[in-house]
């Protein structure tokens, strides 16, 4: 049902509740989109013209509920629900613009929170699918590899390659795509015009326009864009890291040998591995050597500079074999360890039955056959023993104390999951592990489910604090390990890889005694032990990390000087914020400002629910769940609402 909660006042005088809702439900009952909203716009002339020109709490209510609903629709989709979704998004339409036109707002307000480009991307995907439920012909989607590259490589990668990316965007590979830069993130797939990438391409204002200094970019260009992120922001050019300019190159057709099912080589599992090991070194890129690329098996049949590499089923006429073979000079790979007997032998054997292949796709690339780095370290890891972890933890802690300060010794304390090293005396150590040992067993309390097994360690090979005595240790130590300039604010930093490779809290020791500029060794110890302890192994978002830390740390010293200050130094910073999507943005802040501003958050949100559900949301984050469905579990909220709500309470100085 529609909620009339205006009163539209005309030439004509006050009309009641009554026409108005009787005039909007024969809107909501059109099957036409044009008819719903020119029906719509009758309903409210009828009524005499227009009302206040604002959305009403009233009317932001119903939104944020809208919006609710309409996050329903993807599983009603998967569910065939065909018609109860398109009856779901009369309604919303016709109720967001009844809202519209009793506001006086345009559909793209942000007050209206997105819902009319949520309410079409929906439309787009209900037709989709019905499409596909009978057996019609669906349109063929954008392509980034062919429809969107080409538009970049013209227009983009001047500013933003590989040797010049300004504000922090390398667009050279789709992972800088996805990562985006020093602003935030790119993209958000399935509804272009939230994007921030099409807000900067369709500027009005030539300041902010981007290509910036130059023409608008042309509409067919953006349409492209517009219609590549609308069906999902898919990629369909192997490997990420791959340079677009790669992708943009056309590749001549070439014979993909199938196999029969009595090959005794396997490229996938023999070949591949050899080539990636010995030869794509050399044979990637940009500018692969003698125009021959390896990085996938369509590359290596495409051949180079010189014509085909390969012809199937004849290694001596291919010049892969040649030269790899060593009946050829120069042999290859060249200034480097030869190919074993194995590899010969498989070589061998691979062209004489046919060089098929027995892989899902040729463009794949030859390192997806491969496990990664990461990827045997961390079945190394997986395999290592408590002692070795142990081990393997003092091990790194020494080279990381050497890299800070090589003069320097340092003393060592251990208690049951912590390993403590600083240049301060031993009773010190053993007081911060005390502190930590007591610490730990709250955060288990506050934010581990009674099920989990808390008995079992924390960490792999316990958890490393490391305690400077002075600042000079703190700096030295964010220079030669972090890599970048120490700033003054900081006095704790922390890193823990998701293998546990890396496990580790630095402290400054800042004494016992807090102010309004330092908070006491306890309490940064309590805020950087919290921040490790919620995203131990996951990836979580540095306003919640930092931000949780510093609330818990809080929460056991009320009455430290040092977090009485944080709301306004937090506040501050927030005064030059627009976008309330900015807000809990990693990379919008420097690690300085992250913290008050993710304290800020955090004890807003713990407010606006309680501890509880706040600590509910950890978990289902650890569990990975993602942020925004986590979120709206925990808070009963969606995050643009909350940070619409925490953004205004910020300046108008709460």
């Amino acid at each position: 049902m529609i909620k009339a909660d205006v009163i539209v006042v005309g030439a004509g005088g006050r009309r009641s509740r009554d026409v108005w809702r009787e005039s909007l439900q024969s809107a909501m009952r059109s099957r036409s989109p044009f008819l719903r909203s020119l029906l719509v716009l009758m309903a409210v002339l009828a009524c005499g013209g227009a009302v206040r020109a604002e959305v009403t709490p009233a009317q932001s209510k119903e939104l944020r509920q809208l919006k609710r609903d309409l996050a329903k629709v993807t599983s009603r989709l998967r569910k065939k629900e065909f018609d109860e979704v398109e009856t779901l998004l009369d309604d919303a339409e016709a109720r967001v613009q009844a809202i519209m036109a009793a506001a006086d707002v345009g559909e793209k307000s942000r007050r209206l929170l997105g819902i009319p480009q949520l309410i079409a991307s929906r439309r787009k995907a209900l037709e989709l699918q019905r499409q596909k439920a009978e057996g019609r012909p669906v349109p063929k989607g954008v392509s980034f590899k062919t429809d969107v590259v080409p538009v970049i490589t013209e227009h983009c990668l001047e500013c933003h390659g590989p040797n010049n990316p300004r504000a922090g965007l390398n667009l050279s590979t789709f992972v800088g795509w996805k990562r985006g830069g020093v602003n935030g993130p790119l993209l958000v797939p399935g509804a272009a015009l939230n994007s921030r990438v099409i807000a900067r391409l369709a500027a009005n204002d030539a300041k902010v326009r981007m290509p910036r200094g130059r023409d608008p970019l042309p509409s067919q260009s953006l349409e492209t864009i517009v219609g590549w992120i609308n069906q999902g922001a898919r990629y369909d050019g192997g490997d990420e890291k791959t340079p677009l300019t790669e992708l943009s190159k056309p590749r001549p057709m070439v014979e993909i040998p199938k196999p029969q099912g009595t090959e005794t080589v396997s490229f996938t599992k023999d070949i591949a591995p050899m080539m990636v090991r010995l030869c794509v070194r050399c044979h990637s890129g940009d500018t692969p050597r003698s125009g021959l690329s390896l990085v996938s098996f369509a590359n290596m049949m495409a051949g180079g500079e010189s014509g085909p590499v390969i012809i199937p089923g004849k290694r001596e006429e291919s010049r892969l074999f040649r030269l790899v073979g060593g009946l050829e000079n120069p042999r290859m790979p060249q200034g480097r360890a030869r190919i074993t007997r194995k590899n010969y032998e498989d070589l061998v054997t691979w062209f004489d039955e046919g060089n098929v292949f027995d892989g899902d796709d040729a463009n794949a690339p030859l390192t997806s056959y491969v496990p990664s780095t990461e990827q045997l370290a961390a079945e190394r890891f997986a395999k290592m023993s408590a002692d070795e972890w142990l081990a393997h933890r003092k091990e790194r802690t020494d080279a990381i104390w050497k890299r800070s300060l090589p003069s320097e010794s340092h003393e060592t304390v251990e208690t049951g999951e912590f390993l403590i090293v600083g240049d301060v005396s031993a009773e010190r150590l053993q007081e911060i592990g005390e502190w930590a040992e007591e610490h730990l067993q709250t955060l288990q309390r506050m934010f581990d489910a009674k099920s989990e097994d808390t008995a079992s360690p924390v960490w792999k090979g316990k958890l490393t604090i490391m305690v400077f005595q002075k600042r000079f240790g703190f700096t030295e130590y964010s220079l030669s390990v972090r890599d970048r300039a120490e700033l003054g604010g900081l006095f704790g930093d922390s890193v823990v890889t998701p293998t546990f490779e890396d496990a580790y809290i630095v402290l400054l020791d800042v004494g016992d005694e807090p102010s309004g500029t330092q908070p006491g060794l306890r309490s940064v110890l309590r805020d950087q032990l919290s921040g490790v302890f919620v995203s131990r192994g996951v990836d979580l978002p540095d306003w919640l990390v930092r931000g949780t830390g510093l609330f818990v740390a809080y929460q056991a010293d009320r009455a430290n000087p040092y977090f009485k200050g944080l709301p306004q130094r937090a506040e501050k910073t927030l005064q030059a914020i627009d976008m309330p999507a900015d807000v809990l943005s990693d990379g919008m802040f420097s690690p300085a400002e992250v913290g008050p501003v993710g304290y800020l958050a955090v004890r807003f949100l713990v407010e606006q629910t309680n501890i509880v559900k706040f600590a509910g949301l950890v978990r289902s984050l650890q569990r990975g769940t993602p942020l925004a469905e986590a979120f709206s579990a925990a808070s009963g909220s969606d995050l643009e609402t909350f940070t619409q709500v925490f953004l205004a309470s910020t300046k108008r100085g709460r």
